[in-house]
């Protein structure tokens, strides 16, 4: 991609921003069913550079997502308030790339540890990490600064 090109930057932004908004929409019914719609929709777009309404409805029918509350929920202003909350969170924690990962230690109320995986691209690296944070937290939560682990980077939030 040309970094220089803003009609496609632009195209890609808008693209993100009304595939993000989907999946908020769909999470007003159900969790499970908006992560089957995202996964979904990053598969069409990923394979084809697809995105239309035509192919969300058809997603819309698979994943038995009322289209009709589908339709209200993504012009409510409820969605937007959620998505601009998800937003701020997102800044609050440093996240600046994708794909990341946050891991809090609810063991410890009274501290806000808390783990930053950031370019998390191999599910069995992110298994391992989430394994070790587990059965070794203070190997973790008591660091300053942790590194790269198999490419994965690791702040201490």
């Amino acid at each position: 991609m040309d970094p220089k090109d803003l009609e496609l930057r632009n195209h890609l932004f808008n693209l993100a921003y009304n595939i993000i908004l989907d999946y908020k929409a769909a999470q007003f019914q159900g969790n499970l069913k908006a992560r089957k719609l995202l996964m979904a929709l990053q598969r069409a777009f990923n394979e084809d550079q697809r995105y239309d309404r035509a192919m969300v409805a058809e997603l819309l029918a698979t994943y038995h997502i009322d289209q009709e509350m589908f339709d209200e929920d993504r012009t409510d202003a409820a969605l937007r308030d959620a998505f601009s909350h998800d937003q701020q969170l997102a800044s609050e924690m440093h996240i600046t790339n994708t794909p990341s990962a946050v891991f809090m230690d609810t063991d410890q109320p009274e501290t806000d540890a808390a783990i930053l995986l950031e370019n998390v691209t191999d599910h069995h690296v992110f298994a391992n990490i989430c394994h070790e944070l587990v059965t070794r937290p203070a190997a973790f939560y008591g660091s300053a600064e942790l590194g790269s682990l198999n490419g994965t980077d690791l702040h201490v939030l």
